[in-house]
């Protein structure tokens, strides 16, 4: 039955009516063939009313997380098909258990989420609810299981909430077989948008290809770019021009966040979020590029806000708002920040209605927290400063490198 899902031979999927987490899948199986390929996952959350970046950013994490574990004891497939039918096999931890090992519904599970964690409200959920739901699932040292829930349940709440804020529990109980996506797309007018998408078969085929590269060193062109010495901005940014043309392309990108210690997941995320954010903004006036290349020298231009102040307008290293970082929100040890201390200072630094600003800022910062943190879990000044200019980008990599060869 696999090998005739897989060559789409004729006939339509139709779920197990029991295995509701096939149903919940099979929204974004836009064929109807059994198989969701990325630009099918890409199709299902635009529909459903999410942005093309967040779109984008979600097919490629969520086909890359679940294919293998769907095509269990087969070759790797480069365009990452998700097999609806094992999709239980694909079931991440530090989840609510709402769903069994098989993909069936647990009502008591799911009644449980609403009994244990919704004080407010009998039926419904607060954003600091889902939060600590959130927390009080996790299982220890799952951080991939801590992930996963944390952007599923952050995506309902955005999409989902009332006015008021608040997820309602008819709405949770609809996400579970998939119903709720059906709904969305109808509200959203977006029914006649079914089916096979020849741009998006085209657009994701090139970034697949692009990503192909990313173990592939690029040949050096004619000349190499150095970065303005007082720039630092830019300093910070050439570690990831892995061939120093002066461009840095999503799979350098990739290689520069496997090379300081991300996995392959982060790194994939990471190259697209954060090339198809700043790619555009470097190349203002330009003709778009599908492979959203940076232009390191105008990298400055890409400067969001809701951060900290040390960059200045032109990419150059302003001490004294360095040193405010620590002397204002420093407030456990002087050289030294903890995580509180930094969700604390990201907090302050917002700016109203600067949600794009935010979430650079927390991405960034949460990223660095993990990667550069001592054992007693601080993010160190000397730390801090030495990711300004990049420097710390290399001590990574060099770090890395030495225990690849005493290990």
């Amino acid at each position: 039955m696999a090998s005739k899902i897989e060559q789409h031979e004729v006939g339509k999927f139709v779920p197990k009516e029991e295995d509701v987490l096939q149903r919940h899948v099979a929204f974004f199986d836009r064929n109807h063939d059994g198989i969701v390929y990325p630009w099918e996952t890409f199709q299902g959350f635009r529909a459903i009313g999410c942005g093309f970046i967040l779109s984008t950013a979600a097919a490629f994490l969520v086909n890359m997380k679940m294919s293998s574990k769907t095509r269990q004891g087969r070759l790797p497939n480069p365009l990452f098909p998700i097999v609806v039918k094992n999709i239980h096999k694909a079931k991440h931890g530090s989840d609510s258990g709402a769903y069994d090992s098989e993909g069936r519904f647990v009502p008591s599970k799911f009644e449980e989420i609403f009994s244990k964690h919704a004080r407010t409200h009998q039926n419904a959920l607060t954003s600091d609810e889902v939060k600590a739901m959130l927390k009080a699932n996790r299982e220890p040292r799952d951080l991939q299981g801590w992930f996963s829930s944390f952007t599923e349940w952050k995506l309902l709440h955005y999409l989902c909430k009332d006015k008021n804020g608040l997820l309602q529990k008819d709405t949770v109980r609809a996400i579970y077989d998939g119903s709720l996506f059906e709904r969305l797309e109808k509200e959203r007018g977006t029914t006649k948008k079914k089916g096979f998408s020849l741009f998006s078969f085209l657009f994701f085929v090139i970034l697949l290809a692009s990503f192909a590269l990313s173990s592939i060193s690029k040949p050096e062109g004619v000349g190499k770019f150095v970065p303005n010495e007082e720039d630092v901005l830019q300093r910070h940014v050439a570690f990831f021009d892995r061939n120093h043309d002066g461009i840095v392309y999503p799979w350098e990108t990739f290689q520069g966040f496997k090379a300081i210690g991300s996995g392959v997941v982060v790194s994939t995320v990471a190259a697209f979020l954060v090339n198809m954010k700043i790619g555009p903004q470097t190349r203002p006036g330009r003709f778009p590029n599908p492979l959203f290349p940076i232009e390191v020298k105008n990298i400055h231009k890409a400067k969001h806000g809701s951060d900290s102040g040390v960059y200045n307008s032109e990419g150059r290293f302003v001490p004294s708002k360095f040193e405010e970082i620590f002397s204002k929100h420093a407030r456990t040890h002087q050289n030294a920040l903890t995580s509180d201390e930094i969700t604390a200072m990201r907090k302050a630094n917002r700016e109203p209605n600067d949600r794009q600003g935010w979430f650079s800022s927390f991405t960034e910062w949460t990223l660095l927290n993990y990667l550069g943190k001592d054992k007693n879990g601080l993010l160190q000044k000397d730390t801090v400063r030495s990711v300004y200019d990049g420097s710390l980008f290399e001590r990574l990599e060099k770090e890395r490198e030495s225990a690849k060869k005493k290990a």
